[in-house]
């Protein structure tokens, strides 16, 4: 989708036409929750992120709230920017939940999985959401969208305004690094 597709998008929602909407979403899907889950790492979190986003589109723009400038950045950045904002949003929210409700509580905690594959595959899951979250943003990001969301280093290179030799590094680099990640946190258990 070209800018003056995603404009033309835009102002069929203005005027209440949910198409514009549909045409963005079945577009940038996979953009959007690609960039929410390098926040949150966490694969129910970044789809209430997108749907928080689109939502939010939804509502903004037939509302005249928000009105997206061509001329500041490309919409795929803007809408990549929006969904990790959204993300980082509901991350916080997760965590006072989460706090509240440890403070809260007189219950004990729920008894760990006697299934030790379960077992394995929640630590193995917990061990790599946080290697992602230790991997700086640009690396994150650029990791998602390409072993999630499935971009190639090409259309990553276009979608963060970035040189495509830049995003092969920031690729290379988090491999790397979840690699180390990975195998310290096996070594130790």
């Amino acid at each position: 989708m070209t800018d003056a597709q995603f404009n033309d998008a835009l102002r069929k929602m203005m005027s209440g036409d949910r198409q514009g909407l549909a045409d963005i979403y079945n577009e940038y899907y996979k953009l959007v929750y690609s960039a929410a889950l390098s926040v949150t790492c966490c694969r129910a979190d970044a789809e209430d992120a997108v749907s928080d986003l689109f939502v939010k589109l939804w509502l903004g723009v037939s509302g005249g709230k928000i009105k997206f400038d061509p001329d500041r950045q490309g919409h795929k950045r803007w809408l990549a920017v929006c969904a990790k904002n959204t993300a980082v949003n509901i991350t916080r929210r997760r965590r006072n939940e989460e706090s509240l409700e440890a403070g809260d509580s007189d219950q004990p905690a729920a008894a760990e999985p006697t299934d030790t594959k379960q077992e394995s595959e929640m630590l193995t899951s917990v061990e790599l959401k946080d290697a992602l979250g230790k991997l700086a943003e640009g690396e994150r990001m650029v990791f998602h969208l390409k072993h999630f969301a499935g971009y190639t280093l090409r259309e990553i290179s276009e979608i963060l305004s970035i040189p495509p030799g830049t995003a092969a590094s920031r690729c290379r680099s988090a491999e790397e690094k979840l690699r180390s990640l990975m195998k310290e946190a096996f070594m130790y258990e």
